[in-house]
């Protein structure tokens, strides 16, 4: 049950001495031999597994990340695109290139050209105040902290829209910035070389506003876990 579930993962916590934590969860079909044929029902296999969780330093938010495009082309088509799953042969790839470019992210096209999403991340960008992320039709994963996000742009009355988003657009807006459960939002300084946004300054209001109220967020949220 639920409550089960819950106490196994303060229970990893314990077993490591952990407060301050990343925890990741693994979900398999369980125990059996896979075959072509659908599997049958079984009960599924699930792996918690806790590390000590180290902020990024404070420099790289207002910094911002770095990042290039990756050769590495998403499938939108492909229902594996859209979910969490093990297979993470594409980001792997085009996390080496990011890697081998002295680059922190590799942002990911899809078939059609448009932006899917960074290796590890999800991509936002802000043009002429509207809140803009690539639609799941895209092939992006639809990360809890892009959902968070989102929800936080409703709040502060933030237009946003969930669309296909060309290229071509994240070197014409305004402000843009990366999403997952760890770094939570950095700003995305410069894709390719090419620096993001028309101001030569390091200034990114609506960025700003966001990391600010997703702070809250998790402060108001681990605070209720105590």
């Amino acid at each position: 049950g639920g409550c089960d579930f819950e106490k196994a993962c303060y229970d990893v916590l314990r077993a490591n001495d952990l407060d301050n934590a990343r925890i990741r969860l693994t979900i398999s079909l369980g125990e059996g031999e896979g075959t072509p044929a659908p599997p049958p029902l079984r009960n599924p296999t699930i792996f918690i597994m806790a590390s000590a969780f180290k902020p990024l330093d404070e420099n790289v938010y207002r910094n911002g990340f770095s990042a290039i495009v990756s050769s590495i082309r998403q499938n939108s088509l492909s229902p594996i695109s859209r979910m969490k799953t093990a297979n993470y042969l594409n980001s792997l790839m085009a996390r080496q290139e990011a890697s081998g470019a002295g680059a922190d992210e590799a942002i990911m096209l899809n078939e059609k050209g448009n932006i899917s999403e960074g290796c590890i991340t999800n991509v936002f960008l802000i043009s002429e105040g509207v809140l803009l992320t690539p639609n799941v039709e895209s092939g992006c994963l639809p990360g809890i902290t892009r959902e968070a996000v989102i929800e936080l742009a409703n709040e502060l009355g933030i237009n946003t829209v969930q669309r296909e988003i060309g290229y071509h657009e994240l070197l014409q807006t305004d402000e843009a910035f990366l999403t997952n459960s760890v770094l939570e939002i950095v700003p995305l300084r410069e894709v390719n070389n090419n620096r993001i946004g028309k101001k030569k300054d390091k200034v990114n209001p609506v960025t700003e506003r966001l990391m600010q109220a997703y702070q809250s967020l998790v402060a108001r949220e681990t605070k209720s876990c105590i």
